[in-house]
């Protein structure tokens, strides 16, 4: 089921969400930030799901946002819509505050709104090689996918001020030291160790999970959709800079950017 970026698989009350773009590092196309919302929606209203993996196919969880659309939005002067990057917090919105328990099975690197479409979960299982990178700065943007947002409530304002603004990696052992991941595994280990887990969940009290959600929820996000309409206003204005397109331009040529 679902189309070849985005493979559904439901099985035993567990659905399984696999990022399918192995050849982009698993990068997320615009196209993928409605799919993914739309997924979760579709899970939530399923009876037959109790609990969602998110994880990816390849090397990494995901490499973020597909730098190869913003080098076309520079070309095309459209520079990054507004519109696009709601749609990044119309996805996380619908992790966070979905009834069902959603698991990350992160493995290599998540980066950007990888990193952020990880945090948005309930649980995080990384591998011992996984890598947390906020990546935003190195593209000359301030953020998406409401992870400075998740992050700050997550681990406090200066150590997030530290790993987004000098771009500092989060490594398995930090993610599990701060709190971030639930577990850290052998990297061959990762998916199977969520699926144990999501098996656990699935014979739990769902009901009772739902209600906890929306509650946590309330607390954790009484401003999420009003962050959201910052983080569009911003993105789109820091695409139109010159620190960004200095930074897509030194991506694509792998090197290093000269802001």
């Amino acid at each position: 089921m679902g189309n070849q970026e985005l493979l559904i698989n439901i099985e035993n009350s567990i659905a399984t969400l696999t990022i399918n773009r192995p050849k982009y590092g698993n990068a997320l196309s615009k196209d993928n930030y409605r799919a993914i919302m739309e997924a979760m929606k579709s899970f939530e209203d399923n009876e037959e799901v109790r609990v969602i993996i998110i994880t990816s196919t390849g090397d990494n969880f995901s490499a973020g946002g597909d730098v190869t659309q913003f080098k076309v939005a520079i070309e095309t002067k459209t520079h990054i819509p507004c519109d696009t990057v709601r749609e990044t917090g119309y996805m996380i919105e619908a992790i966070i505050k979905n009834k069902k328990p959603v698991i990350a099975a992160v493995e290599g690197f998540a980066v950007g709104a990888g990193f952020g479409l990880a945090m948005a979960c309930d649980f995080i299982i990384v591998g011992e090689s996984s890598r947390l990178i906020p990546g935003f700065s190195n593209m000359g943007l301030p953020g998406d996918t409401g992870l400075i947002y998740r992050l700050y409530r997550a681990i406090g304002s200066f150590r997030t001020r530290r790993h987004l603004m000098l771009n500092e990696t989060i490594n398995a052992s930090l993610a599990k030291e701060y709190g971030l991941a639930y577990d850290v595994v052998p990297d061959q280990t990762v998916y199977p160790t969520a699926l144990k887990l999501a098996q656990k969940l699935a014979q739990g009290p769902y009901i009772a999970y739902a209600y906890q959600k929306e509650m946590m929820a309330t607390i954790e996000y009484p401003a999420l959709d009003e962050f959201n309409q910052l983080e569009a206003k911003y993105m789109h204005e820091a695409s139109k800079q010159a620190n960004h397109f200095e930074a897509v331009e030194a991506f694509l040529n792998k090197r290093q950017p000269n802001f």
